[in-house]
């Protein structure tokens, strides 16, 4: 019995230090760190990375809302943002964004990565 309570214990602990250093990743897109983006950083380099990392997202999803309020989701198969990406974040009414879902590989384990960000015309 007190055999299983520590297993149990350690399956905990382990799963506790990994969520908070899942939720430890910061997310760069355009090279540009922080919360609030320039759109023509964006268009110039439209690439979205794991900050202090370096390594490319292998894939994510962009998420915002349109001027009639309705969420849209739009998702890139890669770290790059399609084009479809870049035509909604030309819109200067959208002021905010969320990745959502960047997945990255790291050590062999997979990680997933969600962020809030402000866009500066």
């Amino acid at each position: 019995m007190y055999k299983t309570a520590v297993v149990y214990l350690m399956l905990i602990l382990g799963l506790s230090v990994n969520m908070c250093a899942q939720s430890g990743y910061k997310l760069l897109v355009a090279g540009q760190s922080g919360d609030t983006l320039s759109r023509a950083a964006i268009t110039a380099n439209p690439a979205v990375t794991v900050d202090n990392l370096n390594i490319p997202v292998t894939s994510f999803s962009l998420v915002f809302k349109n001027i009639d309020g309705d969420l849209i989701e739009i998702v890139s198969g890669n770290n790059l943002l399609s084009a479809g990406m870049l035509s909604a974040l030309s819109d200067v009414q959208i002021t905010t964004i969320f990745i959502d879902r960047a997945q990255f590989m790291l050590n062999g384990v997979e990680h997933e990565v969600m962020q809030k960000f402000y866009l500066k015309n």
